[in-house]
């Protein structure tokens, strides 16, 4: 029974992110999603976006999406996102999207659509690293003495019913006090079976993007991102999507970061599915500010 209330609230969870709200022609509402920080987070600003665009699109799959996260927004506030229909060619449609809140841009956004054509195929190999099978997830790693000298709500957003399963390729990296080289690996899946529609993926995809890779630009300096001396925010973040996915499935997300300087952190990463097959590549650059 318990088991089954917990199933509840995470599709509860996972539906307010994606199931956006026709406020007019091309205006949608994304209703919040609260976690417990002081800003939106990043993710749930890019799916939401991407959701709203492929409202307005039919029979293509987007392949690219563009954003700048001009302002942080309230985590407790839904967010209006307005779609422009910039083109609808014989082969690709374009969108640019605005995310806004009490009249402030937050984000904009541009995105690509495709109609699927088959071709010649070639891609960079999944990563050598340990299965998901032989790792632990995040929810049993915050109960072990290695993390006992953290906040108490440090992880408390992925392992409080949080709908995904998070298992580090190496867990001492999520929590690192050492240097360590810019390289990061998750496995990751959503806890039940959701709808088959791909738009669905795809949007719970770049939501997932957001997740660990611009701290993978801080750790080779060892300071946690909930430092009061660090101060942490995206800047534009930018995904390719190369073949369908399944976010209820297991997916490797290898990450690492070729560069800091300016006090800008650049990350790239790649989502792998459990047979190797690229799904989608991510590029992201943020603010990292040693106050």
């Amino acid at each position: 029974m318990i088991q089954d209330i917990n199933k509840a609230e995470r599709g509860e969870k996972l539906s307010k992110l994606v199931d956006l709200e026709l406020k007019s022609k091309n205006i949608f509402i994304g209703k919040s999603h609260y976690y417990g920080s002081k800003r939106v987070f990043g993710g749930r600003v890019l799916c939401q976006a991407l959701a709203a665009a492929s409202k307005t699109v039919s029979d293509r799959s987007v392949h690219s999406l563009h954003a700048y996260f001009l302002r942080p927004g309230n985590p407790k506030l839904p967010i209006e996102y307005e779609v422009e229909i910039s083109r609808d060619g014989g082969s690709f449609s374009s969108r640019r999207i605005k995310a806004s809140q009490k009249n402030k841009t937050l984000l904009n956004m541009s995105a690509s659509f495709h109609l699927n054509e088959s071709g010649k195929e070639h891609q960079s190999l999944m990563p050598d690293v340990d299965h998901y099978e032989d790792l632990i997830n995040l929810e049993e790693l915050s109960k072990r003495d290695i993390f006992k000298n953290l906040p108490d709500n440090y992880f408390k957003f992925m392992i409080d019913n949080f709908p995904f399963e998070i298992r580090p390729v190496s867990p001492s990296d999520i929590i690192s006090r050492n240097p360590v080289e810019p390289i990061r690996q998750v496995w990751i899946k959503h806890k039940d079976k959701i709808s088959s529609l791909q738009d669905i993926h795809t949007c719970l995809l770049s939501y997932l993007s957001d997740f660990f890779l611009l701290g993978t630009a801080n750790l080779p300096y060892a300071v946690l991102s909930n430092n009061l001396k660090l101060q942490m925010a995206s800047l534009d973040h930018s995904i390719w999507f190369h073949r369908p996915c399944r976010v209820d499935k297991w997916l490797l997300y290898s990450m690492e970061s070729p560069n800091l300087s300016s006090s800008r952190g650049f990350s790239t990463g790649q989502f792998f599915d459990n047979e190797g097959a690229l799904i989608a590549s991510v590029a992201q650059e943020g603010l990292i500010r040693f106050i």
